[in-house]
């Protein structure tokens, strides 16, 4: 029987290995010219066919003043996750899931508040939430999203 199942398993994994070649051919590694002058050890977004992978979104202010709030901090992440999903041929209406990390869960329902001003009532990506240790730079939250192109 496990000789069975293992033919088995073999064979499906080779007939799957035309797409997989097909998918890594198609995998592209979008960095910044930051990023990749300071050799940042990640990229800013990875297209797979069409599906785009959003790295995690910290709230950066333009003007170099962080929010204290854990809603400020909300406004600047969703905007740069909508502006990050617009570059890459996507938008927020089809992003399918965000990962979300938080420096305090007790914040949780704040930043819902903010979260949810940025998608239409019927079309809100799945979700998971997480309390982590720590961020840095006094950062009290980071997003991360897949989404779907146009």
């Amino acid at each position: 029987m496990i000789k069975r199942t293992l033919v088995i398993s073999l064979t499906i994994i080779a007939l799957s290995i035309p797409s997989l070649k097909a998918a890594a051919q198609d995998l592209t590694f979008h960095q910044t010219p930051a990023q990749k002058a300071n050799n940042a050890p990640y990229s800013e977004a990875v297209t797979v066919g069409n599906m785009v992978f959003l790295a995690g979104q910290v709230p950066r202010a333009s003007e170099g003043k962080l929010p204290a709030d854990i809603q400020g901090q909300a406004h600047l992440v969703m905007k740069q996750i909508s502006a990050l999903a617009e570059k890459y041929g996507s938008s927020m209406d089809r992003i399918a899931k965000c990962t979300v990390f938080l420096t305090d869960i007790r914040e949780w329902g704040s930043f819902n508040e903010v979260y949810v001003q940025y998608f239409k009532p019927d079309h809100r990506p799945a979700r998971s939430a997480y309390e982590v240790g720590g961020l840095g730079l006094g950062y009290k939250l980071e997003v991360e999203c897949i989404a779907i192109k146009n």
